[in-house]
């Protein structure tokens, strides 16, 4: 699926796993998919996955081969 490519900064992964979900699923309201995933980012358990696996995650995806 997605690439999973660690990112440090909380803005870039949240945009990044904002963008992935959207190209996904266009019809999805960003608005919205923003404040799902900025309240997510707060977790660690969550900013520990990749924004890919981070977004798999949230749109409910079967989990990749380069899934945790």
């Amino acid at each position: 699926m997605w690439a999973a490519e660690p990112i440090d900064d909380d803005e870039a992964w949240v945009d990044q796993v904002i963008f992935l979900m959207l190209e996904h699923d266009p019809d999805l309201d960003a608005h919205e998919v923003r404040d799902i995933v900025t309240s997510l980012s707060k977790y660690p358990h969550w900013r520990q996955l990749s924004p890919g696996e981070a977004a798999a995650k949230t749109l409910g995806l079967p989990e990749s081969a380069e899934s945790p």
